[in-house]
């Protein structure tokens, strides 16, 4: 088994919280994907600023409540989208295609969502000037594929005198 990428989208809007850009671009990475809301089993904000900074409830089941992605499962049966948030900086979509693809293969579940997206803490009551980042969402659909997909996910860091990671 391997994990495909199905589809890929940005935030539309400009500005706003880090919810709305990543509910925004998860909307446009999964229409026209052929995968239905109900179907995606699983849910991570790999996104690395809070709205307002709060720590609970998870981000990713705020987005979760707002993309309407199996709000209400059905435990012992079909419906249920598992969400939560993975913080790991500028790897975070890596890691988190990573966690994805390991869910996927080893689960029922056939889709996945990545979301990543980052505002101003303070943007959920307007633009915040002076902010020296763009606000911006994206989201990934993850598939689990029959043969094709991931290979391994190795991360390693450069020698001496190399920036990153």
């Amino acid at each position: 088994m391997g994990t495909v990428i199905r589809s890929t989208g940005v935030s539309s809007i400009r500005s706003g919280s880090a919810i709305e850009l990543a509910v925004n671009a998860a909307g446009n990475c999964i229409s026209g994907s052929g995968a239905g809301y109900e179907d995606i089993s699983l849910l991570i904000n790999a996104g690395v600023y809070r709205d307002n900074n709060i720590c609970e409830p998870s981000v990713a089941s705020l987005m979760q409540q707002k993309l309407r992605l199996n709000p209400e499962p059905v435990f012992g049966g079909e419906g249920i989208t598992f969400a939560f948030d993975q913080r790991d900086g500028a790897a975070g979509l890596i890691s988190s295609c990573n966690t994805a693809d390991a869910w996927l293969a080893e689960g029922d579940g056939r889709y996945a969502l990545v979301v990543a997206s980052d505002s101003h803490p303070s943007a959920v009551t307007g633009t915040v000037s002076g902010f020296p980042f763009s606000a911006v969402g994206s989201a990934v659909l993850l598939e689990k594929s029959g043969a094709a997909g991931f290979g391994n996910f190795g991360h390693f860091s450069e020698g001496e005198g190399v920036e990153g990671v």
